[in-house]
């Protein structure tokens, strides 16, 4: 069953894996009746073939699609929020995290853009045309959400027009540095 997590046990008869038992942990069944949670897990999975495929098993990146999972199933938390967080944290730990501290073109503090293709953040005086404002709200929660440990990553309530800024940004962000069309969101996207 889709996003039915537990322990596989597989055995390889020549060049052919076969599945030999299967002990389940976890099905997060709420998300199953709930077609906009489902779209949006369907989402979550897309992105992990798309950043690492089936060659490139991360045990961080496991941890945060189960924990966002569980989020999602038993938590309230806005499926606007567990998205954000699930892009931005998958980006950092596979490896195109936005430099968050200073300006990415000139290292001043005083933080006025994010900009996708200096992969950060701006000042005033670097702000170019591909730059997308941000405010000091946003740039704070930007900041927690990629510098919290997994464990904390939903410990937040985020308001909403920030989550709306920080929603585009990091959907932008995304599509960059994926290079491809992601059908699933576009599939989600008609449930919200």
């Amino acid at each position: 069953q889709f996003l039915c997590y537990g322990e596989f046990d597989f055995f390889c008869g020549g060049e052919i894996w076969n599945l030999n038992a299967f002990s389940p942990k976890e099905a997060f069944e709420p998300v199953q009746y709930d077609f906009s949670k489902l779209a949006l897990c369907n989402y979550f999975s897309e992105l992990i073939l798309i950043f690492l495929d089936y060659a490139n098993p991360d045990k961080m990146v496991l941890r945060l699609f189960l924990n966002t999972l569980y989020a999602c199933a038993y938590k309230n938390i806005s499926q606007k929020t567990l998205k954000l967080a699930f892009e931005l944290k998958l980006l950092c730990l596979t490896g195109f995290c936005p430099k968050i501290d200073v300006c990415s073109n000139c290292g001043d503090e005083e933080i006025y853009a994010f900009d996708l293709l200096e992969n950060g953040v701006l000042c005033k005086n670097c702000k170019n045309a591909s730059c997308i404002t941000i405010t000091n709200e946003s740039l704070l929660f930007l900041r927690y959400i990629i510098c919290c440990d997994i464990k904390k990553l939903f410990a937040y309530e985020i308001p909403h027009d920030t989550e709306a800024e920080l929603s585009y940004i990091a959907e932008r962000y995304l599509k960059h540095h994926a290079d491809r069309e992601i059908k699933s969101l576009d599939y989600y996207k008609k449930f919200i």
